[in-house]
């Protein structure tokens, strides 16, 4: 028995022509591939002979024309890798202020100075969302804030030896 072949069930009010014009304006490569997929189906071209065209795998070409028959021209907006951030102003300001003005140990860490899986514990206790060390790392550097391990300086110990240590380092 046969597979079944995915079909697009209407334009949605749009030509062929409109939905090639729009293809030709867009500078996406998503838009492009699926308003492709579309129109070669809507025309009856089988499925195999359009992943070969648009260089898609089959997964690629069903999803395309799903999307389509259920959103119409709302399914060629991109929306992969994208979404709101739920960290908000009033966080990013409380951040701010805690790694510049507050040391660890006034919200009962035993820690002295500030890490980046410190910070994500605070804004779990206080704001009750999770988010990784390395999202916080990212967004402290976009912030301007940088990180330097604190240098060994011995201050007590013979003078001469503390010169010849200085210019090891």
């Amino acid at each position: 028995m046969a597979m079944h072949l995915v079909e697009v069930k209407t334009l949605h009010g749009y030509t062929i022509n409109e939905l090639n014009e729009i293809i030709n304006s867009s500078k996406s490569k998503y838009t492009k591939s699926l308003l492709s997929a579309v129109i070669m189906r809507y025309n009856g071209i089988h499925t195999d002979d359009i992943m070969k065209t648009i260089c898609r795998t089959r997964a690629s070409i069903t999803t395309y024309i799903h999307k389509w028959n259920k959103y119409g021209i709302d399914s060629i907006i991109d929306n992969r890798g994208g979404s709101e951030s739920s960290f908000t102003d009033e966080m990013l300001q409380d951040l701010k202020d805690v790694v510049l003005s507050k040391s660890p140990e006034t919200f009962g860490f035993m820690r002295s100075s500030w890490t980046t899986a410190l910070l994500t514990q605070y804004i779990k206790e206080k704001y009750g969302k999770s988010y990784s060390a390395e999202w916080i790392r990212q967004l402290l550097i976009s912030l301007g804030f940088s990180f330097k391990r604190g240098q060994y300086k011995p201050t007590k110990g013979d003078p001469y030896l503390q010169a010849i240590f200085k210019k090891n380092s």
